[in-house]
């Protein structure tokens, strides 16, 4: 069983679910499927990026480093893409599972004109989509704000039409994904 786990095969947590059941650790999420390890790297250690942090249901990537550990990453990745004949040491990976929750966070980034109303008219096109905000901070310099929000999403779509109408509200500069958090 150690050997599977440490070749990532098969997740420590379900070896710990299929003992434990409902009565061992964690059982709060005992009814929930595990999103790790991802399939498609059997015999490899197998982490996240930290550079992109790939969450289900991105398109992700595998990349074998040269400690023949597969790290995990978004398939849009820019630390990926800035990285010079890779094609070799790219693998198909899949998500094992997805998780049953139907909303997942995701860190957006906006940069805008720093105005008055600005926050208000954000927060009217999120609270049009019926989407929660987790998180906010903000951060104002010489006539500009970034907008650091936490979003509860139920899919990557529903991101993409937030994201576009939040970029077409006069002043807004850019309205992206995090890369990391």
């Amino acid at each position: 069983i150690l050997e599977k786990i440490g070749k990532g095969t098969i997740a420590a947590a379900d070896v710990i679910s299929d003992r434990f059941g409902n009565r061992g650790i964690g059982n709060d999420r005992a009814d929930r499927p595990h999103t790790l390890p991802v399939t498609g790297a059997r015999g490899y250690f197998v982490r996240l990026a930290r550079c992109c942090l790939p969450k289900p249901p991105d398109d992700i990537v595998g990349y074998v480093t040269r400690e023949t550990k597969v790290t995990v990453h978004r398939r849009d990745c820019p630390i990926l893409s800035q990285k010079r004949n890779i094609a070799d040491r790219l693998i198909p990976v899949s998500w094992a599972s997805l998780p049953t929750a139907d909303v997942f966070s995701v860190p957006v980034e906006l940069r805008t004109l720093d105005r008055a109303g600005m926050m208000g008219e954000i927060g009217s096109v999120v609270a049009k989509e019926n989407i929660n905000i987790s998180n906010v901070s903000i951060l104002t310099q010489d006539g500009y704000a970034t907008f650091y929000v936490t979003m509860e999403i139920d899919s990557y779509a529903t991101l993409s039409r937030i994201l576009t109408k939040i970029e077409s509200l006069e002043g807004v500069l850019e309205a992206r994904r995090q890369a990391t958090a």
